[in-house]
């Protein structure tokens, strides 16, 4: 924690607030992430979505190519 923030007590309250636009534009990119992946493990069966980041101005997803046994 920052300096000038003083440690939380296990079962202290808290009051947390979030920012209603840049929620909603994070989640847009999260739904994004997971539309790519799938459309992609379609157009390339080969390929499998494993794991994603889904921030404003650094989205991604990474894939790996699957193993057919």
């Amino acid at each position: 924690l920052p300096a000038n923030i003083p440690p939380i007590a296990v079962g202290a309250p808290i009051t947390m607030e979030i920012n209603r636009q840049k929620r909603l534009i994070c989640a847009a990119y999260h739904t994004a992430g997971h539309l790519l992946a799938e459309l992609l493990s379609h157009v390339y069966p080969t390929l499998k979505g494993i794991k994603g980041n889904h921030f404003p101005g650094q989205g991604a997803v990474v894939f790996i190519e699957k193993e057919f046994k």
